[in-house]
C-alpha cells in the first residue's frame, strides 16, 4: 500500500507536468537490520498546498489520502516520513521499523535496488 500510494502520487504530479521527459526515481535501503528506507523524487511543476498538516488532494476538494496513509503506515511501523518541495521536484521520504529475532538479522551494509 506504502509503494503503491507514493509512486500512485508520484506518477499523477508527472502527468500533471505537462513537461516532456518527466521523471520519477524509486530507491529502497535497508537501513541496518530491521529498518528499510524508501524514497521517491519526482517531477512537480505544481508547489502542493499542505494545510493543518495534510496536503490537499488535486483530484477533488479537501484533503488527499496517499500522504496521509503514507504517514499512517510509517506509524504502524515505528517510522518516519519526510514530504520536501523544492525546484519542482517533490520529494518523500520513510524509514519503517521491523524488528528481527537475532537469528534473522541480516548483515548490515545489505542493499535493496
Amino acid at each position: 500500500v506504502l509503494l503503491g500510494n507514493l509512486l500512485e502520487n508520484a506518477l499523477e504530479a508527472c502527468r500533471a507536468s505537462g513537461l516532456p521527459k518527466p521523471f520519477i526515481r524509486l530507491h529502497a535501503e535497508l537501513a541496518g537490520a530491521d529498518a528499510i528506507v524508501l524514497t521517491t523524487d519526482n517531477t512537480c511543476t505544481v508547489e502542493p498546498v499542505l494545510e493543518e498538516n495534510r496536503y490537499l488532494s488535486r483530484k477533488h476538494d479537501g484533503f488527499g489520502t496517499g500522504t496521509f496513509s503514507i504517514r499512517s503506515i510509517a506509524r504502524q511501523y515505528n517510522g518516519v516520513v519526510d514530504f520536501q518541495y523544492r525546484d519542482n521536484i517533490f520529494y518523500a521520504s520513510v524509514l519503517l521499523h521491523f524488528p528481527l529475532s537475532s537469528q534473522e538479522a541480516l548483515p548490515p551494509d545489505s542493499k535493496i535496488r
